[in-house]
């Protein structure tokens, strides 16, 4: 199976990235000439540009170290985990949510009731009135 790539990367991702790249361009540096000044691999540059990693907490340091920027990249990783952790969606199962715009037919096993949209009133009655006793009916 293919490593999962973060389909709806964060705002603050966004941003990390964007900053990434527009200091490292902007520097007139290569992913591998900043990967050699970070002491890492140029790979691990390029997936955190094309987000198919997020960026840690570490890259945040040695980024804001080497381009001086005083805290702008941890700030931004530290916005990225906290929007992360708040989210609603976990990031595996975001290519569901993808799959899901998509569908044109919904399938459901309901071995012991029908469904409500499905069940008519005398059904919906007698389910309801099963669980009840002489005493509470």
């Amino acid at each position: 199976m293919a490593p999962s790539r973060d389909t709806n990367p964060s705002a603050y991702q966004d941003m990390f990235v964007s900053e990434l790249r527009a200091r490292r361009e902007a520097s007139g540096l290569s992913r591998n000439k900043l990967a050699a000044a970070l002491d890492c691999t140029p790979q691990w540059i390029a997936k955190v540009e094309t987000f198919e990693k997020p960026p840690s907490e570490g890259l945040a340091d040695d980024l804001d170290t080497y381009f001086k920027t005083s805290g702008t990249f941890d700030r931004m990783w530290a916005k990225h985990v906290m929007a992360r952790k708040q989210g609603l969606i976990p990031t595996g199962f975001r290519p569901l949510i993808e799959a899901e715009k998509g569908t044109l037919e919904m399938s459901t096993y309901e071995p012991l009731l029908i469904p409500g949209l499905f069940q008519t009133e005398e059904y919906a009655r007698l389910v309801l009135s099963a669980g009840l006793t002489s005493r509470q009916g």
